[in-house]
């Protein structure tokens, strides 16, 4: 990431807004999901496609990370405490490996199809199955590129998580319509592999995600170019001589920022502490809104540090 552009998601954002967008998307979500995966799997059924009933778990995912979504919102929005006093940003890294872990569930389809090719079961072409899988394609689509448009602005692993699961959903339900398309022109055996390919694809999401989700739950720190853009930008603040000390790391979608600067010896405590809070607001006006910085002082005489105090988070 340049220094030139610093963290664009952040940048200049309206947290409360993003937040009641993606609230409202993942209420949109869930619904839409909830709807499609009960369609695709009764029809699925009724009609004999594998495929299309494999892809109804993809819908049920779809609703599993809607849900998941509320919840990490709902909890990492709350603020810092005794208990938790780097907030709850990581539930939202809990959120996506619970939902990978249900991704697991799909081993049951991929055998169920796999014995289907082998005793010879085919897919006969089907009217409704085709506009199914159509329907199932465009409302997908949508919400995959919303969903990643509001995850874009929130930095939220749950959105994003989200929003690759309606992708995936629209790959599957493309899939489906080839396979319909494929039995009218005779290749009845192709609605089972699309079913074993669907079966594959979300045990390979399931693993990918839980991978994801295993890594944001450990600490980490900023790339070294945006601790750059916001040691620059501390030292922009007047009366600030150097950045003595600097260290990032995040928790879910919050940063959280311990910074140490040098001030002059002649400042007074009252004058370096508002030097402080000056660095802070631009630390936030750096990262975004999601940013919580801690900073503190030295004054210097000659080499030797006199005086050091601890600002509080802003």
């Amino acid at each position: 990431m340049s220094m030139s552009m610093p963290l664009p998601r952040l940048f200049g954002g309206d947290l409360s807004r993003c937040t009641r967008c993606g609230m409202r998307f993942a209420w949109i979500n869930l619904g839409v999901n909830l709807s499609m995966a009960i369609l695709k799997a009764t029809v699925g059924a009724l009609a004999n496609s594998e495929a299309l009933m494999v892809s109804s778990l993809y819908s049920l995912n779809d609703v599993l990370s809607a849900a998941a979504v509320l919840t990490s919102f709902k909890m990492a929005s709350r603020p810092a405490d005794k208990q938790h006093p780097f907030g709850y940003g990581k539930v939202e890294f809990l959120a996506v490996g619970l939902v990978s872990l249900v991704l697991a569930a799909s081993m049951c389809f991929f055998v169920y199809a796999i014995v289907s090719i082998l005793k010879g079961s085919e897919g006969g072409p089907n009217v409704v199955v085709l506009l199914v899988a159509l329907l199932s394609f465009g409302t997908s689509e949508v919400l995959a590129r919303k969903g990643f448009c509001v995850a874009h602005h929130l930095d939220s692993p749950a959105l994003d998580t989200s929003a690759e699961h309606n992708r995936a959903d629209a790959i599957s339900s493309a899939l489906v319509v080839l396979g319909t398309l494929g039995a009218f022109c005779g290749l009845h055996v192709l609605d089972r592999l699309v079913a074993v390919y669907e079966a594959v694809d979300i045990m390979h999401l399931g693993g990918k995600f839980l991978g994801r989700a295993l890594k944001g739950l450990m600490d980490s720190s900023l790339p070294a170019d945006d601790v750059e853009v916001v040691r620059v930008a501390c030292l922009r603040v007047p009366g600030v001589s150097a950045v003595k000390s600097l260290r990032t790391r995040r928790s879910g979608a919050q940063i959280w920022v311990d910074a140490v600067v040098l001030v002059p010896e002649h400042l007074s405590v009252e004058q370096a502490s508002a030097v402080t809070q000056q660095v802070r607001l631009v630390i936030r006006h750096a990262l975004g809104p999601q940013a919580r910085a801690q900073v503190g002082f030295r004054a210097h005489r000659g080499s030797e540090p006199i005086v050091q105090t601890v600002g509080g988070h802003a």
